[in-house]
């Protein structure tokens, strides 16, 4: 078979890895935890019984994503994440 562009034969043969698709996708699950704050961190040094929620928002495939959709997945995930805490009020 032919190299793929840019990959030499010497490199095919030596990570034969190079050439198979991903084994399964990336995905990020956004996450928010509303009142974990009141378990520990409000009472210092008790531990205190409270009701916490925890949303799971929907994943984030990276794969799907451009290069410069990837630089900002951070400030998109908070996002995310933010709207969701949001929502839980």
């Amino acid at each position: 078979t032919p190299a793929p562009q840019g990959l030499s034969p010497h490199l095919q043969l030596l990570f034969p890895q190079l050439l198979q698709p991903p084994a399964r996708r990336t995905a990020i699950i956004p996450v928010a935890i509303k009142h974990a704050d009141e378990i520990f961190e409000l009472h210092f040094p008790l531990v205190k019984a409270t009701k916490v929620s925890i949303r799971y928002g929907e994943p984030i495939y990276t794969d799907s994503l451009s290069r410069d959709e990837l630089k900002f997945i951070g400030a998109k995930t908070r996002d995310i994440i933010q709207s969701m805490l949001d929502e839980m009020e």
